[in-house]
This record gives structure tokens, sequence and C-alpha cells, in this order.
């Protein structure tokens, strides 16, 4: 999954929404959930304070399987210490992965 697909579904997850103005100037317009109109995404991949806002969407029973997932991909499928060891030092980009993976978006 390509970079760009992985912070549309990350966004989409997150409540944001593509908005067409109709207006030749703006070719892309996001609404974020408080109905903010922005020109980009968050860059889920190499920001991890986008990456924590992300994280606020999971539900209680959802966090679970990403932090095992965090894991399994920071340990390449090695697991060998908690997972919650890997949680702590997890890079935007692994935990981009884990939360699109816990959502059952990666493709």
């Amino acid at each position: 999954m390509d970079k760009q697909s992985q912070t549309k579904a990350i966004a989409e997850a997150c409540g944001w929404v593509f908005t067409d103005l109709g207006n030749p100037r703006v070719y892309q317009c996001w609404t974020n959930p408080k109905g903010q109109r922005r020109s980009h995404l968050p860059k889920y991949i190499s920001d991890l304070n986008a990456m924590h806002e992300a994280e606020k969407v999971l539900t209680c029973p959802q966090w679970e399987g990403y932090i095992e997932k965090l894991g399994n991909i920071e340990s390449g499928n090695r697991f060998h210490l908690p997972s919650m060891t890997f949680a702590i030092t997890a890079t935007a980009a692994q935990r981009a992965e884990a939360f699109l993976k816990t959502l059952n978006l990666w493709t």
C-alpha cells in the first residue's frame, strides 16, 4: 500500500471527507470532522502527532489488536518482547500500518 493510499485511508477513517467545491482554483479540498477545510491531509506516515490524533478514533476493543499489530510490525513478526514496548518506540509509519491493519483497511 503506497503512502498516498495510506494517508487517504487513515484520513477517511478519522472522518475527513473529500469535498469538491466546484471552484476551478481549488482542485482538492478536504473537510475534517470539525468542518474545517484543508487543501492537504495530515502527514500521518511521517508525523507522530498526526498519528496520535488518528489513534484517538480507535475503540477500546480495537486497541488490543492495534498494540499487537505494532509489536508484530516492529519486531518483524518475531514477537519476543511485550508488545507495549514496541508501541512506545514505533515510528509514525509503523503506527499507520498497524492502524490500517487494525481497521482492516490495509491492502
